[in-house]
């Protein structure tokens, strides 16, 4: 289960590395576009830039930590089911002592 979410977390990632461009671009067609509107217009177009690099920057932020979040929940798991499993063995191995002793008899 956290496989698949890692998985997606790095889809995600990597959509949005590939998508993370156009907002460049939209920042560079913002200084060609702000010499010919007007100055409200180009307060809105200003504005309408900064948010869209900030909510790129607020979505990278969340994918890095939800990436990080699947990671330690995994290592968690895994961490937890070693341990367990080393329980097993303990326990197996003392059963196994247990029932292999030799009693002596009180004769």
């Amino acid at each position: 289960n956290s496989s698949n979410r890692l998985s997606k977390v790095h889809q995600l990632i990597a959509n949005y590395e590939e998508n993370k461009e156009r907002a460049d671009n939209l920042q560079d067609k913002s200084k060609f576009v702000l010499p010919e509107i007007g100055p409200v217009d180009g307060e809105q177009v200003e504005d309408q830039v900064r948010t869209v690099l900030r909510r790129m920057h607020d979505i990278k932020k969340r994918m890095e930590r939800k990436k990080q979040l699947v990671e330690m929940a995994q290592l968690g798991f895994n961490n937890t089911s070693k341990e367990i499993d080393d329980t097993k063995a303990w326990m197996t191995e003392k059963v196994d002592e247990l029932t292999n002793v030799q009693y002596k008899s009180i004769d």
